[in-house]
């Protein structure tokens, strides 16, 4: 019953640390985006979390992976194909895509991929769904439960072990 209480307590543990490695950083100005296209497969398959540390358009290269935002809001991972830092833009195209994008400017540039994880950029993207919420919570309570009920457990059996072991020396 130890044992299972050590991994569940393992899980909750680990879980806490992946949700701290996702908050953390975005406090220091560290983007964390999900993926979720292919355009950058198989280098950074579709649903991956990319974290992105803030860059310059001086700081940055032919072949970085960056990530921009567009006019209409949304956010795109690509590689830089060409840029020209006097007129301040790059040019960029997913790897897996047939063209390349149209030119970003400076001020769209959110920063360079430092790293991608694969998966878990849709994990995160589930648990800031209510469903995904909701069902987190869910499964946090019940490995607390679980973990509570199985060290009581091992009390009462520990007790249990040691008041038969009193019986028998009083026997003796």
């Amino acid at each position: 019953m130890k044992r299972a209480s050590n991994i569940i307590l393992g899980v909750i543990v680990g879980i806490i640390i992946v949700l701290a490695l996702c908050v953390i950083p975005q406090l220091f100005g560290v983007g964390i985006k999900e993926v979720v296209s292919g355009s950058m497969e198989p280098d950074i398959p579709k649903g991956s979390m990319v974290v992105v540390i803030p860059a310059d358009i001086s700081d940055l290269e032919v072949g970085d992976d960056v990530t921009y935002k567009l006019k209409s809001g949304k956010y795109v991972t690509h590689r830089i194909i060409s840029m020209d830092q006097e007129e301040g833009y790059i040019q960029t195209k997913g790897i897996n895509s047939r063209y390349a994008d149209p030119p970003v400017y400076a001020d769209g540039i959110i920063g360079k991929v430092a790293f991608a994880i694969p998966i878990l950029g849709a994990v995160m993207s589930f648990l800031t769904t209510l469903k995904g919420k909701v069902i987190f919570s869910i499964v946090i309570i019940a490995l607390f439960s679980i973990s509570i009920l199985l060290d009581y457990g091992a009390k009462k059996e520990k007790q249990a072990a040691n008041s038969s072991d009193k019986e028998v020396l009083e026997t003796l």
